[in-house]
C-alpha cells in the first residue's frame, strides 16, 4: 500500500468544536502526511438566483470567503506552530 501523504479534513464552519481537525492532525502526524482542512460553505441568499444585484452577492460571498479564511486559519496555525504543513480551502456549492 502506498504511504499517505495528504489527509483531507472536512470543517464544519457551524460547529465551535472541530474534532474531526484533531483527528486529521493526528493522523498526519503519524503518517508523516500533510493536512487539508476544507469547508464547503452554502447560502441560498448568495446566489445570483437570489434577485440580488450581482455585485451585491459578490461582495457577500467575498465576505464570507474571508470569515471562513479567518476560521481555517485559526484552525491551522496552532497545528502549524507543531510543525505540521497545513493547507487550507472553501468553496461555495449546495452539496459537498
Amino acid at each position: 500500500m502506498p504511504p499517505i501523504k495528504h489527509i483531507l479534513v472536512i470543517v464544519d464552519p457551524t460547529s465551535e468544536v472541530q474534532h474531526c481537525v484533531e483527528k486529521g492532525a493526528s493522523l498526519a502526524r503519524a503518517c508523516g502526511a500533510e493536512l487539508e482542512l476544507f469547508v464547503c460553505d452554502y447560502e441560498s441568499g448568495l446566489l445570483v438566483s437570489s434577485g440580488l444585484p450581482d455585485d451585491v452577492v459578490q461582495s457577500a460571498l467575498q465576505q464570507r470567503r474571508l470569515q471562513l479564511g479567518e476560521q481555517l486559519r485559526l484552525l491551522a496555525e496552532p497545528l502549524r506552530r507543531d510543525g505540521l504543513q497545513v493547507h487550507t480551502d472553501c468553496s461555495f456549492h449546495e452539496r459537498l
